[in-house]
């Protein structure tokens, strides 16, 4: 698989980003930002110009991957095979943040490490965004990418569509290095930012959560009331959790 076009949105541009030659080499198209708006805009606009393009996949990142030529053959080699299946929306890399694999989060059904397969229907397959190829019709189909989930989110919101779309999960081989910037209940996070996941998860607990995992999902609020203060040392997390509660469960 050869890319045939390549965008770059850039949040936080830096004086000569425009005229970099390592810009040039790539014969991208660069598009920076005077503010941060988050993923979801510079996805949105990377679909449009595909969409008029008539270019079928999507293949996404953000600045906290890392990858090698490896991945990249990987990524095309599962593509060759598992995009064959029309129902496939995505192919998922296997994603490790600090030795430990965090994406696809149905770890226990996940085809074997040597082979390019699918998830099962019944399996978790929420992921980390970055990575990921995206069958742009699949997004078209959602109306393009919501930009309720601008910053957080949006991730999960594209794996849950696919479900309640009845689509097939595709899982590579290929490995993803990627820094996790959030973890919600060990890694520190500011008040502001934690506040914008628990609006994405609101949505997508009233939109998307079957009964089970709003139970677990109250659970997990309830867990983190009492470690995030702790580890934190900051009872605003705790107010915020509250608050996420209250909204949620009236």
């Amino acid at each position: 698989m050869v890319p045939e076009a390549l965008w770059i949105f850039d949040n936080e541009p830096a004086p000569g980003n425009e005229t970099s030659p390592m810009l040039a080499s790539l014969e991208a198209t660069y598009e920076p930002s005077a503010t941060n708006r988050g993923i979801c805009p510079g996805y949105e606009r990377a679909r449009l110009a595909a969409l008029h393009a008539g270019i079928e996949w999507l293949w996404l990142f953000d600045q906290d991957s890392d990858f090698d030529p490896a991945f990249m053959l990987g990524m095309g080699k599962a593509w060759e095979v598992l995009a064959r299946d029309a129902a496939c929306w995505a192919i998922l890399p296997r994603v490790f943040s600090e030795g430990s694999l965090v994406s696809p989060l149905a770890r226990a059904a996940l085809p074997p490490a040597e082979r390019d397969g699918y998830l099962p229907a019944s399996a978790d397959a929420r992921a980390i965004n970055s990575g990921m190829m995206l069958r742009r019709r699949f997004v078209d189909g959602l109306g393009g990418f919501d930009q309720r989930f601008w910053l957080d989110g949006l991730d999960h919101w594209l794996c849950l569509s696919a479900r309640s779309a009845g689509q097939r999960t595709g899982v590579a081989t290929a490995v993803l290095q990627h820094a996790l910037s959030v973890t919600a209940t060990t890694g520190f996070v500011s008040v502001a930012r934690y506040r914008s996941i628990l609006a994405a998860e609101r949505l997508l607990f009233q939109e998307h959560y079957t009964s089970g995992e709003r139970v677990h999902y109250l659970a997990r609020l309830l867990y983190r009331c009492v470690k995030q203060p702790l580890r934190w040392k900051s009872f605003a997390y705790l107010s915020s959790n509250l608050a996420q509660l209250w909204r949620v469960w009236v």
